[in-house]
């Protein structure tokens, strides 16, 4: 006990886990239906890791883990995500780049999207500001396989275009539907607006 405090002292842990009496606290939300009083239960939160509920006798708690840490039903303490099985949500940045548009052929060139940090393999959805798809990419990682770094999806829309040249110069917008494993979304769906210039 000595050393953990120690330890503590110098901001620094003997494991990466966290006890549920370590763990921030909130206040009593519920009674825990059906735990004896007197006796102590943890449960996962229903929708995120990053949480759990503490049932001390029949008054509910629900606590968070510290930072970058997930709830684990076995052993009941806050771990690392990738011990305790759980992947975390994805906070992104998506953006658009310039597309051009080319008058002879009624294509939309070079439309573009950005994610930021990359998330490698999602579909975009490139559509006009009023919705009609132009075309769809998949996102590749703009600096070979580096998954710390943006990633980017282009396409051209497909020559003959028939929509007026006028709607097609009020810009697109790419769409990102998100991105979900087994019910838990890893990254929330999100668009950008890009403009389009003629060539």
């Amino acid at each position: 006990m000595k050393i953990t405090r120690a330890l503590a002292a110098l901001g620094l842990t003997v494991a990466a886990c966290v006890l549920p009496s370590q763990a921030a606290s909130a206040d009593p939300i519920t009674e825990c239906a059906g735990n004896p009083p007197g006796e102590s239960l943890l449960e996962p939160y229903p929708d995120d890791p990053r949480w759990f509920i503490h049932c001390d006798g029949r008054r509910a708690y629900v606590k968070e883990c510290p930072a970058g840490l997930v709830w684990s039903a076995v052993p009941q303490r806050c771990e690392w995500p990738e011990n305790a099985g759980v992947q975390l949500p994805v906070d992104y940045a998506l953006t658009a780049g310039t597309a051009r548009l080319d008058g002879a052929s009624r294509t939309v060139r070079n439309l573009s999207a950005t994610l930021d940090p990359g998330l490698k393999g999602e579909k975009i959805t490139f559509t006009t500001a009023d919705g009609t798809v132009l075309c769809t990419a998949i996102t590749h990682t703009v600096q070979g396989d580096n998954a710390k770094g943006p990633s980017m999806a282009k396409c051209d829309s497909r020559p003959g275009l028939l929509l007026p040249v006028d709607a097609l110069l009020r810009g697109y917008r790419a769409n990102y539907a998100g991105n979900t494993v087994s019910d838990v979304p890893l990254a929330e769906p999100g668009s950008a607006i890009g403009a389009v210039r003629l060539l």
